[in-house]
């Protein structure tokens, strides 16, 4: 231990040692610093109290499964610094040895790589936000296009399971609305239509504005074809508008089938033609 510490305190790591039992014995001047605690603090297991509660027991079982086979590892954590400010920590440790080959504990090598994280957090938030911008239509903030393909990708096709119903909702009107009191009053009513029908679908359901003042539903998992009409009364019920000239209701039409055997594309053809059928009777 003598020639560890005269080794290590000269290190920029924070550098750590322990026994045949398992027990952290030596931590470099480095390593002090950083917690600012003394080594008799750190020792044993007192170094946990520093390790974040949520990365606690991973740390702890990772060290310790690794330990139990003499295995090097590499792992991540949160350790809180002098000032209490939690710091991404990469810690490399390994089995040592002495000249005839006997264990003698381990000993670890660990990296503030706090800026490393900042900068994978920054990249992912702005990867989530380009991908939202995808598939979000901009004026009513539901879905577009592109995510109803995408999401057809996952409710479709062989291995899926359960029954999905498709609800092509038209408003109706719509035209002699933006005629008659502008384009400002049209977006509006749209916003309002998309919020009700996020407002009375499941959370799981996908809403999508598929096209001027057009929306298409798509709701996975549903028993079968006895429940897309109480699906469908739930959104006439919901998906209006009330302007001080007139009321906006929407017209819907509906299609439903097992997810494994029907597609997208075959769903909203029909539940389209059920609208125009309700628009336009006979």
């Amino acid at each position: 231990m003598e020639v560890f510490r005269a080794m290590a305190d000269a290190h920029p790591a924070l550098l750590w040692a322990s026994n045949t039992d398992g027990m952290c014995v030596e931590f470099n001047r480095t390593w002090l610093d950083f917690r600012g605690r003394s080594l008799d603090e750190e020792r044993g297991q007192g170094w946990l109290d520093g390790v974040h509660p949520d990365d606690r027991d991973r740390c702890l079982r990772t060290y310790t499964d690794a330990f139990g086979r003499h295995e090097a590892f590499e792992m991540e954590y949160r350790l809180a610094r002098a000032d209490g400010v939690f710091r991404w920590i990469l810690d490399v440790g390994g089995p040592r040895y002495d000249a005839m080959g006997s264990f003698l504990g381990y000993i670890g090598t660990c990296f503030d790589i706090t800026d490393r994280h900042t900068r994978e957090d920054m990249l992912l938030k702005a990867q989530r936000e380009l991908s939202r911008e995808v598939h979000t239509d901009a004026l009513t903030g539901v879905g577009n296009r592109s995510l109803l393909r995408t999401a057809a990708q996952s409710l479709f096709g062989a291995g899926s399971t359960g029954w999905v119903a498709v609800l092509f909702v038209d408003v109706d009107g719509f035209k002699a609305i933006n005629d008659e009191l502008g384009h400002g009053v049209g977006d509006q009513v749209l916003q309002q239509i998309a919020g009700g029908l996020l407002a009375v679908l499941r959370p799981g359901d996908v809403v999508v504005r598929y096209g001027g003042d057009e929306f298409v539903a798509v709701c996975p998992g549903i028993s079968g074809i006895g429940d897309v009409e109480e699906i469908a009364q739930r959104v006439r019920g919901r998906a209006s508008v009330e302007l001080p000239e007139r009321r906006v209701t929407v017209t819907v039409g509906t299609a439903a089938g097992p997810a494994s055997s029907s597609t997208l594309d075959a769903l909203i053809e029909d539940a389209d033609a059920e609208m125009y059928g309700a628009k336009h009777p006979v």
